[in-house]
């Protein structure tokens, strides 16, 4: 067994699972709403209490009428890996509602675990309501909770606490690198996480807009620690009807913010389209290491992917290719000219581990500040690049953001000159995969003092 310990949210639709998940991960990284059947796949969240640390899973809502469509099927498997996965099941039942048959088909169902697995009953939405009898169920007592009013919270934390064993180490928050997959809906970003990973963490469907939330997976290369985010697939805001959808939107750019690097996965089916170009714009406003992955790229050799007319049939044909593709993406996404492109495929496991170093050496690359000679250094060939700039211009960088170059000028600067200030600044700094920032400025003012 693994020396991590992990703790499965287990029940029936809408009692509260993700609100516990929330309360316990300290974090609203769960989608609550009042809708059954909102979360779909297995978010795992690392959680410390009283010197101990253990995995937490939230799981979708088990329903004994599953539908027979792959989606409901792939949703079912998430729940039988959790229950598998985990060392302490909470049973999760309604406090308000009371038990039902649903309640008993779920205790039948975690009877049939092996007796090394903890259960622990749990009765949510326990609030200013009568304590009901849930011993039919055959776990004891329960433990009354509310979780949206943090009601015997610390008491349930105290009881997982107990089951954790001691580890020799003293738990520790290591340093990691978070990445965010972003792209289009059903462009391959769950397929991409599962590959990562090894085992079917996210649900993939052909469906668009099967991840609602943004899952979290944890996985090691070469000695260092990455935070993998799986996000939903965003939409134009005219294409939002479900409430649900929308939501996970927002979270979606809330994992954006606050990532380190996002992997923007393009289809090499379809090629670039206009809201690629708006998600490319969104990462540079953002000031997000950014890595392009064209997914799908095992479909050159049946010849069906985007700007070819007939299938590559050895490696020089593929090479010719992708040297054609990379010009492509120059012209199609001018605004991502700092941006590694890696040549992919999420179901065929190609070129993953190369995009994999590219992570590891974009974090590396990330933005530092300048000592005042380098500064001094690149304002003087700043005038030998391009004679015809204002005289008095001068580049300085923000102290508190090293992305971003204050441009102080009395005369003004027009828009093909800030161009070539922000290129000239990607092009002489080594920080390839970082979007830089020009901030146009007047001088001060006010006279110098005389000495």
């Amino acid at each position: 067994m693994s020396a991590d310990f992990y703790v499965a949210i287990i029940g029936k639709p809408n009692v509260g699972k993700s609100t516990l998940f929330n309360r316990l991960a300290r974090d609203r990284m769960a989608i609550v709403a009042k809708e059954p059947h909102t979360t779909r796949d297995r978010k795992i969240a690392e959680v410390f209490s009283a010197d101990k640390k253990f995995f937490l899973m939230d799981t979708a809502g088990i329903i004994s009428n599953w539908a027979s469509d792959s989606l409901a099927q792939n949703t079912q498997k998430q729940i039988e890996i959790a229950l598998k996965t985990a060392d302490l099941v909470l049973f999760m039942v309604d406090a308000k509602e009371g038990l039902d048959k649903e309640d008993e088909k779920i205790a039948k169902i975690l009877h049939r675990l092996p007796k090394s697995k903890k259960i622990i009953l749990v009765a949510n939405k326990a609030e200013g309501v009568p304590k009901t009898d849930f011993y039919d169920l055959g776990f004891g007592q329960p433990l009354f909770i509310s979780a949206l009013h943090n009601l015997n919270i610390n008491s349930l934390l105290a009881k997982i606490s107990q089951e954790v064993p001691v580890s020799k180490e003293t738990p520790r928050k290591e340093k990691e690198i978070k990445i965010a997959t972003i792209g289009r809906p059903n462009v391959g970003k769950s397929a991409l996480v599962n590959s990562l990973l090894g085992e079917e963490r996210v649900i993939v469907s052909e469906t668009p807009g099967t991840t609602r939330d943004s899952i979290d997976v944890f996985l090691e290369f070469k000695g260092f620690k990455i935070h993998l985010v799986d996000t939903a697939g965003l939409v134009r805001k005219r294409k939002i009807e479900d409430k649900t959808v929308y939501f996970a939107i927002l979270r979606t750019l809330e994992t954006l913010k606050k990532s380190e690097i996002a992997v923007l996965l393009l289809d090499a089916e379809t090629g670039v389209t206009t809201f690629d170009k708006y998600l490319g714009g969104l990462l540079t406003d953002l000031l997000k290491g950014v890595i392009i992955a064209v997914n799908k790229w095992d479909l050159i050799t049946k010849g069906k992917v985007f700007l070819t007319e007939k299938p590559a049939t050895n490696k020089k044909e593929e090479k010719m290719q992708m040297a054609s593709w990379l010009y492509y993406l120059q012209k199609e996404l001018t605004h991502l000219n700092f941006a590694p492109v890696v040549f992919i495929s999420a179901l065929k496991k190609l070129n993953l581990n190369f995009l994999l170093e590219q992570i590891l050496q974009v974090s590396q690359n990330r933005p530092r500040l300048l000592s005042e000679e380098e500064v001094l250094y690149l304002n003087k060939n700043l005038h030998k690049q391009h004679p015809n700039l204002p005289l008095d211009l001068i580049l300085k960088q923000d102290p508190q953001n090293p992305q971003i170059f204050l441009a102080f000028s009395r005369a003004k600067i027009t828009t093909s000159q800030k161009r070539f200030l922000t290129n000239f600044l990607i092009n002489n700094l080594c920080w390839p995969g970082w979007p830089l920032q020009i901030v146009l400025a007047k001088p001060s003012k006010s006279k110098p003092r005389r000495g």
